[in-house]
């Protein structure tokens, strides 16, 4: 028969005289004969000491199976510490055994390795071999554990995972983990997004719980001798791949592939980091990523910029009201500047009757119960004498229209900030107007840079003089909006679903390939 193909380098000859003597063939040793290679030889190098060590390993498990065990001590990959290529090596021994033996063979190694792997990977690793080896061996689909610590309220940040999940569900048994109650058909009202073919786990965290606190909050865990995020990270050993949705950085990720989605890194290095522990580091935009290189120190793996789909078809840039049309969440601690927006808006049209005889502003945005924020917007926008409407927690489709009849976008979070947390970090809500040919003046500052081409697409302002300087030039000149109109449409398809799609597909590709069998380069670190 043909050459065994994956003995790449080494071993293929010694493949073959075993399968021609079990064939009956006999094996003639001529000692004093000489062969002179036509090229030098390469027996130093890294990457022949890999394919020798795996193709041992291989070759045991292909004709003296029961002999593999014992060859682990001994192999150089143990010897020398290079523990994700004995992994991997021998989850590939494993399945070029189940190839070649019968169902008793197989079953007396699976018992002989979960009995003596362990004292050579740890339990941890013991665990996600034999899971992994499920896999591989095409036994089960690809499981992927979602933790959102935050999943129970709509936010930006749950809208960028749920997308991740709606893709992820078509190809993958995807389970969503949270610490409170929610319902997965809750996503579909908030942001039109269908994931009940997810399933769903709630993991109450002890610590949090007793401090009746209803949002895990990291910063909280300060002296304590002990994780008391490790509960989650426990949960992840059930998963082929675990997404860590919302950047709580003291989840240590123990499945064999993880994910660390960052928006921001709003701690610093502290007890408990784990992220340098994440095979995947996933950054939402450049300003971002700079962040997590000086806060951090860690380099971000993959840039996906968030999936914004928000399109209306019934949007038009010829066809828009006079509004001007803010949403953000009314968070309690007013990093989103309702106030200020609505201050700004009543001081134009104090001092341009024309703005206040022919302009309104509508600001929407999530909000709770008993929202003190939200009682200081209401009375900012009293003082005035214009047109200011407040929808707090509007549907989506209430929310599409709004985008369709808006003229401008307003969006100020970072306003006269210093703390870089405290500036948006991309500005999802300033793509979806521009989706629907808003022209979006926004601030000067975190990720609005990396969307909004100043003068070409919208503008950018550093103060409110430059807010409503920037927006009463777009409201006096109808040719002037109309053009910014379509440059911001043009401009947004640059952050839509198809384009996050096809990213993220192609880490899901890179992350399967790894899980299910590249092995025939070593990992990086075990030799060039």
């Amino acid at each position: 028969g043909p050459w065994d193909e994956e003995f790449i380098m080494f071993m293929e000859d010694v493949d073959y005289s075993a399968r021609c003597r079990a064939a009956g063939w006999e094996l003639w040793f001529a000692p004093e004969s000489i062969l002179y290679h036509q090229y030098h030889g390469s027996s130093s190098q890294d990457l022949c000491e890999y394919f020798c060590t795996r193709n041992r390993f291989l070759f045991v498990a292909k004709h003296f199976p029961r002999e593999l065990v014992d060859c682990i001590p001994t192999s150089h990959f143990y010897k020398k510490g290079e523990f994700d290529n004995l992994y991997r090596s021998l989850l590939h021994a494993m399945r070029k055994m189940c190839g070649h033996q019968d169902t008793a063979t197989v079953e007396a190694v699976l018992l002989q390795m979960q009995n003596q792997l362990p004292k050579y990977i740890g339990d941890v690793a013991t665990h996600n071999f034999f899971s992994h080896l499920e896999l591989i061996l095409g036994q089960r689909r690809l499981r992927v554990g979602i933790y959102d610590h935050a999943g129970h309220f709509a936010g930006g940040g749950q809208r960028y995972v749920a997308e991740m999940a709606a893709i992820m569900q078509e190809r993958y048994d995807v389970t969503y983990i949270f610490n409170n109650d929610v319902e997965l058909k809750d996503y579909k009202e908030w942001f039109d997004i269908d994931i009940t073919q997810c399933d769903m786990k709630i993991i109450r965290i002890p610590f949090f719980e007793e401090k009746q606190r209803y949002t895990p909050d990291e910063g909280m865990v300060l002296g304590e001798t002990s994780n008391p995020f490790d509960i989650i990270a426990r949960e992840t050993l059930d998963y082929d791949i675990f997404v860590n949705a919302n950047m709580l950085g003291k989840v240590n990720p123990l499945a064999p592939i993880s994910m660390f989605v960052c928006h921001f890194p709003d701690q610093e290095k502290g007890r408990f980091f784990q992220v340098d522990k994440y095979n995947y580091l996933i950054i939402n935009g450049d300003y971002t990523g700079s962040w997590v290189r000086k806060r951090w120190d860690l380099e971000p793996t993959h840039k996906l910029y968030p999936p914004v789909n928000m399109y209306n078809p019934d949007s038009s840039p010829e066809q828009k009201d006079n509004i001007i049309l803010s949403v953000a969440r009314f968070e309690i601690s007013g990093s989103k500047k309702q106030v200020e927006l609505v201050s700004a808006f009543g001081q134009m049209c104090r001092d341009n009757p024309e703005v206040a005889a022919s302009w309104r502003m509508v600001c929407i945005g999530g909000s709770t119960p008993e929202n003190t924020y939200l009682d200081e917007v209401r009375e900012a926008a009293a003082a005035f004498d214009c047109n200011i409407e407040l929808l707090p927690n509007a549907e989506v489709q209430q929310i599409r229209d709004y985008y369709r009849r808006a003229s401008i976008f307003w969006h100020a979070c970072g306003l006269d900030e210093e703390r870089p947390e405290r500036v948006e970090h991309f500005g999802m809500t300033t793509v979806e107007s521009m989706q629907n040919a808003c022209v979006p003046i926004v601030i000067d500052g975190g990720g609005q840079r990396e969307i909004v081409e100043h003068g070409e697409s919208g503008f950018r302002f550093g103060d409110l003089e430059e807010l409503k300087t920037h927006s009463l030039a777009v409201m006096s000149d109808p040719d002037k909006r109309l053009q910014l109109a379509r440059n911001a449409l043009q401009r947004s398809h640059l952050f839509n679903l198809e384009v996050f799609r096809d990213k993220l597909e192609a880490l899901l590709d890179e992350a399967e390939a790894e899980l299910l069998g590249r092995d025939v380069l070593p990992m990086a670190g075990a030799g060039d």
